[in-house]
């Protein structure tokens, strides 16, 4: 399938990129504002991928190696590279930019009252690595960190549940569920249970868990 309009505003691929996803922000709008009464948005953010400092402005710069705080003293404790410790203050100061511009995508959808059936997800395609396991920053099939990714849904007159931590959901069944919540219905899929259903079984892939079948 393709979209009916794609905008690019990272026009540098790789991780050499310093574009921000800050500049999401206008096209998003002007696509919330589109009279066209079903749409689906996708924004492809660079995200927290690799290289870290790059990923959010200066203002966000609230993490480095005088924070001192329980993350820091936690890796000084377990002798992780002062270097990883520092990619570790990136990927966290990249982290808050990044929830602050998801808090501005919700809200922006979330004022559109005029809307009939909203819903808002957010989910990443992997992890990274940023020495809590392994003396190392990145990308990593070896820990838990490279897989273990958080998952934001949301959709109008949806229960308010609060922060679920402890079950796991398989992020590969996204499509199916972003179906359930926009009303479409595969005549050939097989019966199956709804990250947000109280009954969802979490059914992993035969190399689960992943990480270990790597060592």
């Amino acid at each position: 399938a393709y979209a009916d309009k794609a905008i690019y505003k990272n026009t540098r691929s790789g991780r050499s990129s310093t574009s921000l996803d800050e500049k999401l922000i206008p096209a998003y709008e002007q696509a919330l504002a589109d009279p066209e009464p079903k749409k689906l948005i996708i924004l492809h953010m660079i995200g927290t991928h690799p290289n870290y400092q790059e990923r959010y402005p200066i203002a966000f710069n609230k993490f480095n190696s005088n924070s001192n705080d329980a993350v820091e003293m936690s890796l000084k404790k377990n002798d992780i590279d002062p270097w990883i410790r520092s990619m570790r203050n990136h990927y966290d100061n990249a982290i808050l930019y990044q929830d602050t511009l998801l808090a501005q995508f919700f809200d922006a959808l979330t004022t559109q009252k005029d809307l009939d059936q909203r819903s808002f997800t957010v989910v990443s395609d992997h992890g990274n690595e940023v020495g809590h396991e392994l003396d190392y920053a990145g990308h990593s099939p070896n820990t838990k960190a490279g897989y273990q990714v958080p998952v934001i849904m949301w959709y109008d007159h949806m229960p308010s549940v609060g922060v679920d931590l402890t079950t796991t959901l398989n992020t590969a069944e996204l499509d199916n569920n972003l179906m359930k919540i926009m009303g479409l219905k595969d005549k050939y899929a097989p019966p199956q249970s709804y990250w947000f259903d109280s009954n969802y079984h979490f059914s992993p892939e035969i190399n689960w868990p992943y990480w270990q079948k790597k060592h």
